[in-house]
């Protein structure tokens, strides 16, 4: 038995996930072994990090 893990990060759009929906179809007809589950990360987990404004300045000298 072999485990194998893939990560594959790539931005999709939610619900319907179109371009995971290829990838599974295309694995599904040209690579022989099955795909046991598919985990699907938060947007919230995978957005770029937020900018707020500091009150202040620092320099550096």
């Amino acid at each position: 038995m072999v485990l194998q893990s893939l990560v594959w990060q790539f931005l999709d759009l939610a619900p319907r996930f179109p371009k995971l929906q290829a990838f599974l179809q295309f694995w599904t007809r040209e690579i022989e072994g099955a795909i046991h589950s598919v985990t699907v990360a938060n947007a919230a987990l995978a957005a770029p990090a937020k900018w707020r404004h500091l009150d202040g300045v620092w320099r550096l000298q």
